[in-house]
């Protein structure tokens, strides 16, 4: 399964909708991608979560930039999930507020619950 989340300094809205994998979509959506399932809804929220993040730090910090783009890829091989993503920032960034703008990006709100030890409770209604 492979998204790719691109942001930019542009508002923009996508709607998602979800399924179970290779169900074909009744509903093609907007831009004619069809469902996503809910694997790739959660590498969609990592993606979106680390360009957004991206995108904030360098207009804080003043650092002039075009695009965020981040390509989020996941595969399962028995227990294990591997999740592993890629950056591309178009701006003319330094070397060293690449390597910043990545640290901050790496360490999103929702890779660090990804990454660290988790616990679910679930509660019938």
């Amino acid at each position: 399964m492979k998204i790719t989340v691109v942001g930019n300094n542009k508002t923009t809205r996508t709607t998602l909708l979800g399924d179970r994998p290779g169900v074909e979509p009744a509903f093609a959506g907007p831009a004619g991608g069809g469902c996503l399932c809910p694997g790739e809804l959660l590498i969609g929220a990592l993606g979106a979560c680390m360009a957004l993040t991206g995108q904030d730090w360098m207009q804080k910090e003043g650092i002039p930039f075009e695009e965020v783009t981040v390509s989020v890829t996941a595969e399962t091989e028995g227990e294990i999930t591997r999740i592993r993503t890629k950056t591309h920032i178009l701006g003319s960034l330094t070397p060293g507020q690449r390597a910043q703008v990545q640290d901050v990006m790496e360490h999103c709100a929702l890779g660090r619950i990804l990454a660290g030890e988790m616990e679910i409770a679930h509660e019938p209604v």
